[in-house]
């Protein structure tokens, strides 16, 4: 197995002592619909210096968990990736950064193969469509401890100091100011591209792996239940910070290829239908529940007289959110017939609707969700919003799992659907919140903000 690069674990120390920097969400749309490969470029440095930095916060955090947390397999394995992304990220930055301090060296990416000239230092980074996460295996557990790392191998890595001087000062959004760059600055964001998609397919069983770590250190310390306090924040600022991270990247990928999507800028829908997302997240929140049910229940989808007007949002995230909370109300609702008829005999003739209610209150639009499902225990409504709290019978992870928390997750049983979706809502200023009765069913209101641009720092 191949030593790790020398530079890795020093580096992660240094970058974690640094402050990440707020994106806003104006920023993101000052790209408008045909972005410059100039601006491009500008954002793609940026952007490799700054996920680095929050790879780097939350690689620390892993390695500071109490209670033996950080010695837990899946814990392990999730710092791996984090090493990884890291690595791949401050190498990229840093050829792009040798290439404007000095034009001669040309651009890495340029040829008709792809790649020419690369140093051993980066050869590793392109080697394949994934990289190679056993090289990361190894990675010692101790941010500053460099003892099991090969000394051999020289680093070419500039003084961190420097580095962070000069990337702290970069804009998100501008014009590359090197003629020579902007020249290379195609094969620059085509490679920056490859990193960006190997890193999110890198990271998308994160939520499952750590929600599997958790389990495994509440079945090793009793005393320590999953809605313990301190597990409850830990998983609340790790996620959040995950979903600014891929925030960033999901717009940087978008922003070349919205030319497909009308009224996109990157991830941004400027003229967002809710009506329109509501109906393809309950069409795909059916297909889920038939695939574990055999059946799933019919969908009412109800709006003002008046109708609803588009707005800026980021309809993806609002098909996660109000995909969970269809895919829960249809659950309940199957399960309740089931208690009457059996387990796999539900009819869809006798199931109750699932009801998605659309209100425009002012500069809110509210999107109330109903079923007549089996409800929530008053004495559990309170935990509803709690990471790793589930109605269902808790399922099991597959240890081999690679999909994401939307991508191969269980049905339920799993317990992060709800939590997560209010940390989405919550995000973009809106909230989550919901009122049950057991046996009788249960509402969810997703309070939407539709005039936040330009007041949210939307990233931390």
């Amino acid at each position: 197995m191949p030593p790790s690069p020398s530079w890795v674990a020093p580096r992660l120390a240094a970058y974690a002592k640094r402050t990440p920097r707020p994106v806003r969400f104006e920023e993101m749309l000052k790209f408008g619909e045909r972005p410059s490969q100039s601006t491009l470029l500008q954002a793609a440095k940026f952007l490799a210096d700054e996920i680095s930095v929050r790879l780097a916060h939350r690689y620390a955090e892993l390695e500071t968990l109490p209670y033996g947390l950080k010695e837990m397999p899946a814990v392990y394995q999730v710092k791996s990736w984090y090493a990884e992304s890291f690595k791949d990220l401050v190498e990229f930055y840093n050829v792009i950064d040798a290439h404007r301090r000095n034009p001669s060296l040309g651009c890495k990416f340029e040829s008709e193969h792809g790649i020419q000239g690369m140093g051993s230092w980066f050869s590793k980074l392109i080697g394949g469509a994934r990289g190679r996460k056993e090289e990361f295996d190894v990675l010692p557990p101790g941010l500053a401890s460099t003892a099991a790392l090969d000394m051999t191998r020289p680093s070419v890595m500039p003084a961190v100091n420097q580095v962070s001087a000069e990337a702290d000062g970069l804009p998100y959004f501008g014009q590359c100011q090197s003629p020579h760059l902007v020249n290379a600055a195609p094969a620059y964001n085509k490679q920056f591209n490859t990193i960006l998609k190997r890193i999110v397919d890198r990271h998308n069983p994160v939520v499952v792996i750590v929600g599997k770590g958790v389990r495994q250190l509440t079945q090793s310390h009793p005393y320590l239940p999953e809605h313990h306090p301190e597990v409850q924040s830990f998983l609340n600022r790790f996620h959040r910070n995950r979903v600014g991270v891929r925030i960033l990247i999901g717009h940087h990928l978008a922003l070349q290829r919205q030319h497909r999507f009308p009224h996109h800028i990157g991830i941004v829908c400027t003229r967002t239908s809710v009506v329109d997302v509501a109906s393809e997240a309950s069409v795909d929140a059916a297909e889920v529940c038939e695939q574990s049910y055999g059946v799933s229940p019919p969908v009412e989808i109800q709006i003002p007289e008046g109708g609803v007007p588009d707005f800026v949002y980021v309809p993806s995230h609002m098909h996660h959110i109000i995909f969970e909370i269809c895919k829960n109300a249809m659950r309940a609702v199957v399960e309740k017939e089931e208690t009457r008829v059996g387990r796999g005999e539900a009819k869809r003739k006798d199931l109750s609707p699932v009801v998605i209610n659309v209100q425009v209150r002012g500069d809110d639009i509210l999107i109330r969700v109903s079923d007549k499902g089996v409800g929530i225990p008053a004495r559990e409504v309170d935990r509803a919003f709690q990471y790793a709290y589930t109605t269902a019978k808790q399922a099991p992870i597959d240890p081999d799992f690679h999909g994401s928390e939307v991508d191969g997750a269980p049905m339920a049983g799993y317990g992060y659907g709800l939590p997560l979706s209010q940390l989405y809502a919550r995000y973009f200023k809106g909230d989550l919140t919901l009122q049950s009765r057991e046996g009788l069913g249960t509402d969810v209101f997703f309070t939407v903000k539709r005039d936040w641009v330009g007041d949210e720092p939307v990233l931390m």
